[in-house]
């Protein structure tokens, strides 16, 4: 008894010990980490004559410097990385964000978390949660939803922000459920991947659930090449509700793969080609099924000029499409058509669905699709496929 009391007494004074020597070790280690972080903007901004105009610059220049950004976390628990924009330097915070390190004097401006001039890189939705509670400038490198994760984050009054291509901020995989409630999701896509391409995507689902309710979503890359906010594969399911996804230069959401999704409500606008909404029926990991997508009191909207208003590209197992109280705007009338419908597509439109403030009649839609296998009216729902 005497023996086991020794150890117990000892093993109170030491193990708290040691795991200070550890977190000390872990700490030295960060800071060495910052001043080189810190070495490779100084030199950037030496040879530019300016200092990054974004985090998403910062993270380009770590990048090239040969820093996985997509791990860019302290190896001391709780404490942060983040960058100043206003004296251009990497912090090293403790948890409670007093800065432990810094290469350069702090502007009195801007010196704590409340000024919002200093920006956090986090890479999951617990880091997220933390940090997004005293400041909204956090962004997303990467955060992975698996199998047998539900996962709910309330972002209300909260942005996330994309800056990096080389990985995707949110990722839902097959038995993964991410729910969200309000906040702003930005894609910029300012940085080009080790492939050389610019594709932002802040929310990526696999097969896995994701649900929105009052999201404001939004993408445009650099190179104004590509964006979609949303994309949903894989045997995906969820449900959108009164959200706001806008896309510079791509797709607001793409649906395909066999997935199964409801959109209630919101807006859903860009400028690309392919129209607001692009639903396929391509399949993988043999889903075996089609493509149905629900959209019912939602706004669809086109700002520019585009070749389609809406996309059914229904190959393999087919895609579904209804639009239900759907109200459909745009500045220029499509320039190929309003819909298209591709192999194996169905498209039914119902309950006061209106095209510029026009509800069309079975007689405009056979006119404007004389190609079409079936085009049919019952109880005023119009029915179009090619299946």
């Amino acid at each position: 008894v005497i023996v086991i009391a020794v150890i117990a007494i000892l093993a109170a004074v030491l193990i708290p010990t040691f795991a200070g020597v550890i977190k000390k070790a872990q700490e030295s280690s960060d800071v060495q980490l910052a001043k080189n972080f810190n070495t490779a903007l100084a030199a950037e901004e030496a040879a530019t004559g300016k200092k990054p105009a974004t985090f998403a610059a910062v993270l380009n220049v770590l990048t090239e410097s040969g820093y996985n950004i997509e791990k860019l976390n302290p190896t001391a628990d709780g404490n942060w990385f983040a960058w100043d924009e206003v004296t251009n330097q990497i912090l090293y915070l403790d948890a409670e964000y007093n800065v432990i390190s810094s290469a350069k004097d702090l502007d009195a401006s801007a010196d704590s978390i409340d000024d919002g001039k200093w920006h956090f890189a986090v890479s999951d939705a617990e880091s997220f949660a933390t940090v997004g509670k005293s400041t909204s400038n956090v962004y997303f490198i990467g955060m992975n939803i698996e199998k047998g994760d539900n996962t709910t984050l309330d972002l209300t009054g909260v942005e996330i922000t994309k800056n990096v291509s080389t990985a995707t901020p949110i990722n839902v995989t097959t038995g993964g459920v991410l729910n969200i409630k309000g906040g702003t999701v930005t894609a910029t896509g300012e940085v080009v991947g080790s492939a050389g391409k610019v594709y932002s995507i802040s929310i990526d689902v696999e097969g896995g659930e994701l649900n929105l309710n009052g999201t404001t979503l939004s993408g445009k890359t650099a190179d104004g090449k590509h964006s979609t906010p949303i994309s949903m594969y894989a045997g995906a399911t969820g449900t959108l509700e009164n959200v706001s996804c806008t896309s510079d230069g791509g797709t607001p959401i793409e649906i395909g793969g066999g997935s199964n999704v409801n959109i209630i409500g919101g807006e859903y606008s860009t400028n690309y080609r392919y129209g607001s909404l692009f639903v396929s029926g391509h399949t993988s990991n043999s889903i075996g099924k089609a493509t149905t997508v629900t959209v019912k009191n939602t706004t669809l909207k086109l700002t520019g000029t585009t070749e389609y208003l809406l996309t059914l590209y229904g190959s393999e197992k087919g895609a579904e499409v209804i639009l239900d109280g759907v109200t459909v705007s745009y500045e220029n009338e499509p320039s190929e058509a309003l819909i298209w419908l591709y192999e194996k597509a169905t498209l039914t439109i119902k309950n006061g669905t209106t095209f510029n403030g026009q509800t069309l009649t079975i007689d405009d839609w056979k006119a404007m699709y004389p190609s079409a296998k079936s085009i049919t009216e019952t109880d005023g729902a119009i029915v179009i496929t090619n299946k």
